[in-house]
């Protein structure tokens, strides 16, 4: 499909906070989205502090996006990372071709420089 990365060798991903308009905009070209995976989610959880990444190739291209919710451990200066029906990668494709470690490595280790010391997600995988 149009807009979807086919990692090759050499291609690499980063991971970084993007803006909730970025986010947006990424979202809304996507045929479809959950609600949870929007910025918005992430104002209504009053508990949890939000953010929004983003996974860029080696070009800047924004090719996924992703809202995590953080939640301090009590005592602890750490937090549980949670992507509530997410992020919104191309997951088949990258189950498919072997290339899921290349979507996931850089985002564990975003959350881990922003404090996170378990990641917990909810894809909405079908197949």
């Amino acid at each position: 499909p149009a807009g979807v990365l086919r990692l090759t060798p050499g291609v690499s991903l980063t991971v970084d906070r993007i803006t909730s308009e970025d986010h947006l905009a990424y979202i809304k070209s996507r045929p479809s989205f959950s609600f949870l995976q929007t910025p918005a989610w992430g104002e209504v959880k009053g508990d949890w502090r939000s953010e929004s990444l983003g996974w860029r190739d080696d070009a800047g291209v924004l090719r996924g996006a992703g809202l995590v919710l953080y939640r301090k451990v009590p005592k602890v200066k750490r937090y549980l990372a949670y992507l509530p029906e997410g992020p919104d990668i191309p997951w088949e494709q990258a189950v498919e071709s072997g290339s899921l470690d290349s979507w996931l490595k850089p985002m564990a280790r975003y959350l881990s420089s922003r404090g996170a010391f378990a990641i917990r997600m909810g894809p909405s995988v079908t197949t």
